[in-house]
């Protein structure tokens, strides 16, 4: 990785006790190579006095802009730089040793995560041209992000480590210099030409998820007066990602009602309402669960009025396929949103779910397993470990869905239909004993009934309708009411 330079960050208070014409010479030494120094101060002396007095005044102007109001800033300070939010650049990638064989890897990874992190909504990223200007130099992240006007950069390294291939990256704020996030990935050497793609999909949501975090943690230290609906929805996402709780979607949910009640045209904001609402619903997390889908409709309703195009109405439209039974179109929906967002794993577990609830079951496994690659640390990837073992149970392939349910089980026990899931595809594998201890645990719970997961097989394709029937058979013969 590149040797970066420390500079020295004094205090603004600290700064304004020294008497002015030591500020004033303190920043000219600070911003002024010395010999343009001795230049100006042999001109300035020879100038009238209203010109120098004109001349210390343009100083003096840029001193306060530049030196008290630039670099007086302490690290971890409250106030960030004047950018867009989601704003960030990608630093050339450096091969680290001497082996320059993986050069044209590290040149295409820059590239293309250029590419994929502009697809993220509300995101400014500058090109790839622009980045690799810094090529080959010792470049001080808060140097460029001041210098390209972003509030991150993003930098790594490239070595390789005999058939592998190390990729770390960094997350570092553009004011603080502060590394925010930092991950190694360990690559098959030999795949790295064809799995290009699928490396791309994996570090651009990573970094999708740690730049929301970032945000979400840089908004919170805002005092009231300065949040804004934007800082409200950034601090809900932040929440969000935490993962999948009943405290953390209601928690999310609050922050994002807050935020539309100040804009009311913040579709950010819209989308996680539509989301969290979504998900409190499907979880009863909420005492009115009609009330929580009316208000995801509601989201969706003022999606379509700002935007009916933007790819997070396009994620919030799902739920009417759904409600339609209109799967075809919520196949062609999932196709729409990977195309203008293909490394986001929602247009993938919509996909699988209609093909599931087309028939279609061969179909369903890859791009489910396609999401977890892309987002391991996704909030809903335990909902998707549990669609895939619903997708491996009407396959047949009941070994796979019970190592599938068991996984959903290790990342988020707490979710509502966990249990009935693992029942059937216990019993199915013929682990009877097993799913009849599941039984004795959740037995005369509220939500562990027959119609649990099953209510999600609503196609009426025959493959459907059978493995309908079949699942709550299952669960009927393990004793679940």
């Amino acid at each position: 990785m590149a040797q970066t330079r420390e500079y020295p960050v004094v205090p603004v208070a600290a700064v304004r006790r020294l008497p002015w014409w030591r500020r004033a010479w303190s920043f000219i030494r600070a911003t002024v190579p010395r010999r343009i120094a001795v230049l100006a101060v042999a001109v300035g002396a020879l100038a009238t006095a209203g010109h120098v007095i004109g001349g210390f005044i343009g100083w003096w102007h840029l001193y306060e802009i530049a030196f008290l109001k630039g670099h007086g800033t302490s690290p971890g300070a409250a106030t960030p730089l004047d950018a867009p939010r989601l704003s960030f650049v990608v630093l050339p990638l450096v091969i680290e040793g001497e082996d320059a064989g993986d050069q044209w890897f590290a040149d295409a990874l820059t590239a293309d995560l250029t590419v994929e992190l502009g697809r993220m909504p509300g995101s400014t990223v500058i090109s790839r041209d622009t980045a690799f200007t810094y090529k080959g130099r010792e470049a001080d992240p808060r140097e460029v992000a001041r210098q390209l006007g972003v509030r991150y950069a993003v930098r790594g390294t490239v070595r390789r480590q005999t058939s592998d291939v190390r990729l770390t990256l960094a997350l570092v704020e553009g004011d603080s210099g502060r590394q925010r996030w930092a991950e190694q990935f360990t690559l098959d050497r030999a795949d790295l030409p064809k799995s290009l793609d699928d490396v791309v999909g994996r570090v651009a949501r990573t970094l999708n998820i740690e730049l929301m975090r970032a945000e979400g943690h840089r908004t919170s230290a805002l005092e009231p007066e300065q949040v804004e609906a934007d800082d409200l929805a950034m601090q809900a996402y932040a929440i969000w990602f935490r993962g999948l709780s009943r405290e953390n979607v209601l928690q999310a949910w609050q922050l994002l009602e807050a935020a539309v009640a100040r804009d009311p045209e913040s579709i950010r904001a819209w989308n996680g309402i539509a989301l969290m609402a979504a998900r409190a619903a499907q979880e009863h997390w909420v005492a009115d669960v009609n009330a929580a889908r009316a208000r995801q409709a509601e989201a969706l309703r003022a999606l379509e009025r700002l935007d009916p195009d933007h790819v997070l109405t396009l994620m919030a439209r799902n739920r009417t396929y759904w409600q339609r039974g209109d799967f075809e179109g919520l196949l062609r929906l999932s196709d729409a949103i990977t195309e203008r967002m293909p490394s986001h794993p929602f247009g993938y577990t919509q996909r699988a779910w209609a093909h599931i609830n087309l028939g279609q079951f061969e179909e369903c496994p890859a791009p489910l397993r396609k999401a977890i690659q892309l987002g391991p640390r996704d909030s809903e990837v335990p909902l998707t470990r549990m669609t895939l073992s619903l997708c491996y149970w009407l396959l047949g392939r009941f070994g796979e869905a019970v190592e599938a349910a068991r996984l959903a089980e290790q990342t988020n026990a707490g979710l509502r239909a966990l249990p009935l899931l693992l029942v059937a595809v216990l019993a199915s594998d013929g682990r009877v004993d097993e799913a009849r201890r599941i039984v004795g645990e959740h037995k005369g719970e509220p939500d562990f009934r027959v119609d649990g997961r099953a209510s999600l097989l609503l196609g009426k394709h025959p493959r459907v309708v059978e493995g309908r029937e079949r699942f709550a058979a299952t669960l009927r013969e393990m004793g679940v009411p």
